[in-house]
């Protein structure tokens, strides 16, 4: 069974690197034919078609972007990488909003029909736009289900198209489909997000 890593990368305003992306499986795919898929989807997440309700380029500002999607295929005897593909993006937020700091995610959690660590997975979108947090500081309910809806909808995509959206398993190179997708009100962080953030300071004498 072929299974594929798709990947997008991106930078923020702050002038960090992010990458998120997804496993799937199709046992008669191609690695240009996940690559381009995953174009499409990532572009549908994005944009959506009825936007803003099922699209997030809104929950980002103007200064964040991604630049570039990919597909790698993993090894079916020990999940190690066989080929890549790559797809330039030009995915860039429309929010003129401030920027939450690089390190600040919302998780997108895949869930499947086991009941256990085993059978969860979670992919980290890049750091939103102030108009992503409510007054309280969770993340704002339309952002959340907005969120949702376009992850539901990029991976339905890919499903249609023969890439089944998997929780891989690395130590037994094997996939438990996904069924659903969730967004908690509650932000997450990806620490290694500001590790390219080159901090300034201001000094004050005493």
């Amino acid at each position: 069974m072929p299974f594929y890593r798709l990947g997008a990368q991106g930078h923020n305003a702050a002038g960090d690197i992010f990458l998120f992306g997804v496993h799937v499986a199709n046992p008669s795919g191609t690695t240009d034919e996940a690559a381009s898929t995953w174009s499409d989807a990532l572009n549908l997440m994005w944009n959506g078609v009825a936007a803003p309700a099922d699209s997030i380029k809104q929950l980002f500002t103007t200064r964040l972007a991604i630049d570039l999607s990919f597909a790698v295929q993993l090894s079916d005897a020990d999940g190690h990488q066989v080929q890549k593909v790559e797809n330039t993006e030009t995915l860039t937020g429309t929010s003129v909003d401030n920027d939450m700091p690089p390190q600040v995610a919302v998780a997108v959690s895949l869930r499947t029909g086991t009941p256990t660590r085993k059978g969860r997975g979670r992919f980290f979108l890049p750091s939103p736009s102030v108009v992503a947090g409510a007054a309280d500081g969770t993340v704002d309910s339309a952002a959340q289900d907005a969120m949702s809806v376009a992850a539901a909808a990029a991976l339905t995509l890919l499903n249609t198209a023969g890439y089944q959206p998997i929780v891989f398993h690395r130590d037994t190179v094997s996939g438990t489909d996904v069924l659903f997708v969730r967004v908690g009100s509650v932000f997450d962080t990806q620490r290694r997000r500001r590790n390219r953030v080159v901090e300034s300071y201001i000094q004050t004498a005493i």
